[in-house]
């Protein structure tokens, strides 16, 4: 028969092992619901997401219509990057712009920091805020590695060319980026499955 001492240790050690996974996955940021929204809207700097670049391929507008500010972008093609501490498993990228050119818009992931493998993608129309229109695109991250704790996107708009203005140039108001993985429940179950894999090993 086991003790009542024997008891509250096997509970005091579950606890125990609760708590460290909790910790572990709020230090990771892995959200509770598994996914993570970032909207960058260009007029502060972003913690999560970067500034387009580089930067002589579009202009800083203030103040343009109804929004602060917008990226009038240039010439093809700009890139920016999400910095996240954990991999997810596949991401949406929407865009708020108003192409003011005859070029088809496309988005695309850069797959390796190593060399320019990237996945483009026609840019989806999903619906019309006032004169903006809203795109969107959709990636799978589960073979593309976290390298240097970051996602590397660009915006892709053939045909615009610094030396051509008369072809045109395209705005961009807003950036969102919408991040999915597992929970954090489904985090800390897989964790204690780990766990018990390497214990009886």
């Amino acid at each position: 028969m086991i003790s009542v001492h024997a008891v509250r240790v096997w509970k005091w050690l579950l606890y125990s092992i609760l708590i460290a996974l909790v910790v572990y996955a709020v230090n990771s940021n892995i959200p509770f619901a598994g996914k993570k929204i970032l909207t960058y809207t260009f007029e502060k700097p972003h913690n999560s997401i970067s500034h387009p670049r580089p930067w002589v391929r579009y202009q800083e507008l203030e103040e343009y219509n109804d929004r602060k500010k917008v990226i009038k972008i240039i010439e093809d093609p700009i890139y920016f990057d999400v910095w996240t501490p954990v991999a997810y498993r596949k991401v949406r990228l929407e865009l708020m712009v108003k192409n003011v050119s005859k070029t088809t818009l496309s988005i695309g992931l850069r797959r390796s920091s190593s060399q320019w493998d990237i996945v483009l993608q026609p840019l989806t129309i999903l619906r019309e805020e006032g004169d903006w229109t809203v795109g969107y695109g959709e990636f799978d991250l589960s073979d593309v590695p976290l390298q240097y704790q970051k996602y590397t996107f660009l915006i892709s708009a053939p045909g615009l060319v610094l030396e051509k203005p008369e072809n045109g140039y395209v705005l961009l108001a807003r950036e969102r980026i919408i991040l999915e993985r597992e929970s954090l429940i489904e985090s800390i179950w897989n964790r204690i499955v780990h766990l018990k894999k390497m214990k009886s090993i």
